[in-house]
């Protein structure tokens, strides 16, 4: 049927041909979908149905370089009407440094109540275990905040770093120099590592993030090529269940009741964030223009809906909703 005959009927007869085809294509975005999830265009569509939302933080509220305003306005109308929202971020430092920051980007600090990171659950780990106490450290400077914390404690005073040559393990944050270097660059130091049976600690699960318009490596790759030699790797931060874990003692702690049902989660990362809200069942919110975004966005720099379809097709994690931004 042509549009023109559409707009002639009588049923559509007061509606415009764009308020028409906006609805029929709507209509088709989510018949398309309905096996799988729904699109919208704004949190607000849904966020009536939630409580708490676990937000992800690099390519969802910003992208290392700058915030993004739409999705903390979006965050802070979300508080606005009662919510609570927990930054829920594979970050290897603690919470402090990342609300640090979180300030030079320019985030507005009033469209969280708290953040949770990977690093905050790889510390409590490291510190109530018994893995190890020669910590070499496989990562850049500037994850040092990580250890600061953790040797802030008099009750860790056993804890120290050391050389490759004497450590008894490996706390992985992520690569020395992520602007110029691959796992590939790792794969000597990995195969001394296996060689001395040596357990490593991945405090960020993340293969990779888009450091403004270029991507980078994490210490999850590193930590993945680690366990493809057979090395023992224990995994911090989103999808497994220990950060989620903290991040409902921590909302507990704070008198905030969590009901798994009124738990939204958002992110880009389908392997991280919408994995482990599967993994963990609670409703999720998928960002297009993330990690995937060159699987999922057309010419015109819009969300695709045959290449979205196609794509989750292929993957075992699906999303509830699916949105190109988070505005």
């Amino acid at each position: 049927m042509y549009w023109s005959q559409i707009v002639k009927s009588t049923t559509f007869a007061k509606k415009t041909l764009n308020e028409l085809k906006k609805e029929l294509d709507q209509a088709i975005l989510n018949k398309c979908l309905s096996l799988m999830c729904y699109i919208i265009k704004s949190l607000e569509e849904i966020s009536y149905n939630y409580s708490i939302i676990f937000c992800d933080v690099w390519g969802c509220i910003h992208n290392g370089v700058s915030a993004f305003e739409q999705a903390t306005f979006a965050l802070n109308n979300f508080k606005m009407d009662n919510g609570v929202v927990v930054l829920l971020t594979n970050a290897p430092r603690p919470s402090a440094a990342i609300h640090r920051q979180l300030n030079r980007l320019g985030v507005d600090t009033n469209c969280y109540d708290l953040i949770v990171t990977a690093g905050d659950a790889a510390l409590q780990f490291v510190t109530n275990s018994k893995i190890g106490e020669k910590i070499y450290h496989l990562g850049p400077e500037k994850d040092s905040s990580f250890f600061n914390s953790l040797f802030s404690s008099p009750e860790n005073i056993k804890f120290s770093l050391s050389s490759f040559a004497e450590a008894d393990l490996i706390i992985c944050t992520g690569l020395f120099d992520d602007s110029t270097e691959t796992p590939d660059d790792y794969e000597k130091l990995l195969e001394k590592a296996y060689k001395k049976n040596l357990p490593m600690i991945c405090t960020n699960p993340d293969i990779h993030v888009d450091f403004g318009k270029k991507r980078v490596f994490c210490a999850g790759a590193i930590a993945s090529a680690y366990q493809d030699y057979g090395g023992k790797v224990h995994w911090f931060g989103k999808p497994y269940t220990s950060i989620y874990d903290f991040a409902v003692k921590s909302l507990t702690e704070k008198n905030f009741q969590v009901v798994k049902s009124k738990v939204l989660c958002v992110g880009d990362g389908l392997r991280t964030d919408i994995k482990g809200a599967n993994d963990q069942g609670l409703d999720s919110l998928f960002i297009a223009h993330g990690l995937e975004k060159q699987y999922l966005i057309g010419e015109e720099g819009n969300l695709d809906v045959i290449k979205l379809e196609e794509f989750l097709k292929q993957k075992v994690e699906k999303p509830n909703f699916v949105i190109d931004y988070l505005k």
